[in-house]
């Protein structure tokens, strides 16, 4: 796996923190309580979108997710959590609701190289 995040700064958002690669750009976006991480090339990309637990449910938010990008029908994983595919600008990509006690649900998606992508997801912290 390509150590990614080896040369990062670690960045808050919302309540939780990611090594950001130096060179990557993070964007928020306060109106949709969201974070796009994306490399320098824009081949990969990683979005967190939250959604609180009060409100919504977590198939609910996946569905609604997955119907504005034109994504597949939000599957069931072994953990309780929904995954759903689309495609953006003809790049694949996977998306994944994620419920976190203390702070609600988190639709997480990437696409490009996963490894870097994954490499920059295992640096996420609550």
């Amino acid at each position: 796996m390509f150590g990614v995040t080896a040369h990062a700064a670690k960045q808050s958002f919302y309540g939780f923190s990611i090594d950001v690669p130096i060179g990557w750009q993070a964007v928020e976006d306060k109106g949709e309580y969201s974070v796009t991480i994306t490399a320098p090339d824009g081949a990969e990309s990683i979005k967190f979108k939250h959604a609180s637990r009060e409100f919504i449910s977590a198939y609910t938010f996946a569905q609604s997710a997955a119907y504005d990008v034109g994504g597949s029908d939000p599957v069931e994983a072994a953990d309780g959590d929904f995954e759903f595919v689309f495609t953006d600008n003809g790049i694949k990509t996977n998306a994944r609701t994620k419920h976190v006690e203390s702070w609600g649900i988190v639709l997480m998606s990437k696409s490009g190289n996963f490894d870097r992508v994954t490499a920059i997801l295992n640096s996420w912290q609550f």
